[in-house]
């Protein structure tokens, strides 16, 4: 077993919140390495939980590796650990990027920009599913409405806010109700909110079919007030038409957001960590490639290889290179975003000086905006 899965099995020992896939047992595979990697993903009721645990059991299925999921609602719950050192990689929303450039909760003393790095990056498939009664067929109609205001999540709350402004709302337009990620089905089908965001084919938007009627809000790609707000709000946001989602009659098409819900890893990750675990989600691919919904967008050819908001470990980036997947676009990238965050950890070190609380989180906006 290598140095860097050795360590890995020590810090999931100490762990006691995660879900230890029953199946994995504690063979070894054929080349003799059964080591243990823990995973930060959202909650139990996600599409994104349900495809990290898909990948766990194909990958020890076929080396005997086992996987420790640490499941967590919010954003702050899924990188914490990475950064403490309790896990080992993360699925993540866009906290991935935030944390990055130290914006939103992570503007504080605690957190700053935090060195991170692309692993994998499978892309989800998320909308905006309404109560059919509550009258909302476009972004315009949540005018008054109630709208989640999404706890410790502003990956989805940005893409909440994006949707109201390419109407020309805020969330003063609205009745903002708290809930947390994980709480949304249950709260769209108590009445407590009237829409929610979520991926197309969580379990528990499909649970919801059960209990009444719901329709997902048009996005129009043409749209450009939407295209400008998902620029400004949601970077990595695409737009892409699907069809057989809860919620969907049979031949119904409808448009939602595409964009990375990557596996990510700290920057002092060991190179051979990193390889290995992009290694075996690229050749355990065929086993789960059936397992979910969403199960074909893990697929080498399928996912973005060009880092976009935050750099590909350097482990990966062999991976990639060995497999002849990696680009001369994709370098260039790669060196702007080093080249970024050496400026984000020097504006950081500048500008923290001295200053907190508020003070420190308007100093440090004032300085991206001048410098970046």
């Amino acid at each position: 077993m290598s140095r860097g899965f050795r360590r890995l099995r020590g810090v999931a020992a100490a762990v006691t919140a995660g879900l230890l896939l029953a199946s994995c047992g504690s063979g070894e595979g054929a080349d003799g390495d059964a080591g243990e990697v823990v995973i930060t993903s959202y909650g139990t009721s996600t599409s994104s939980y349900a495809e990290m645990a898909a990948v766990a059991e194909a990958v020890m299925r076929a080396d005997g590796t086992r996987f420790r999921i640490l499941p967590s609602d919010t954003g702050v719950g899924r990188l914490q650990p990475l950064i403490e050192g309790a896990a080992d990689f993360a699925r993540t929303g866009d906290e991935y990027w935030f944390a990055f450039e130290a914006m939103y909760e992570y503007a504080v003393p605690e957190w700053g920009p935090q060195q991170l790095r692309i692993v994998w990056t499978p892309v989800s498939r998320v909308g905006f599913l309404a109560r059919a009664d509550a009258g909302i067929s476009t972004a315009a109609d949540l005018a008054g409405k109630r709208v989640p205001q999404v706890t410790a999540n502003p990956s989805a709350d940005t893409k909440v806010q994006a949707l109201l402004q390419s109407a020309g709302l805020s969330r003063a337009d609205t009745e903002a109700v708290d809930v947390s990620y994980g709480d949304q089905p249950d709260a769209l089908r108590s009445g407590q909110i009237d829409v929610m965001i979520m991926s197309t084919d969580a379990s528990g938007v499909a649970e919801l079919q059960s209990a009444g009627e719901y329709e997902w809000v048009n996005l129009d790609p043409a749209d450009p007030e939407l295209e400008a707000a998902f620029a400004e709000w949601a970077p990595a946001v695409e737009f892409d038409e699907f069809s057989g989602a809860p919620g969907q009659a049979e031949g119904q098409t409808g448009w939602a957001m595409h964009y990375p819900l990557p596996v990510i890893t700290r920057a002092d990750a060991a190179d051979e960590e990193a390889y290995e675990m992009t290694r075996r989600i690229v050749e355990a691919y065929p086993d789960y490639e059936g397992s979910t919904a969403m199960g074909p967008m893990w697929a080498a050819d399928r996912v973005p290889l060009v880092p976009t908001v935050v750099p590909f470990h350097p482990g990966t980036i062999g991976y990639l290179e060995d497999e002849g997947l990696w680009s001369e676009e994709a370098q260039e990238r790669q060196e702007e975003l080093l080249e970024r965050e050496e400026a984000l950890l020097a504006g950081w070190e500048e500008v923290s000086s001295g200053v907190d609380g508020e003070e420190l989180t308007r100093a440090w906006e004032e300085w991206r905006a001048d410098n970046l």
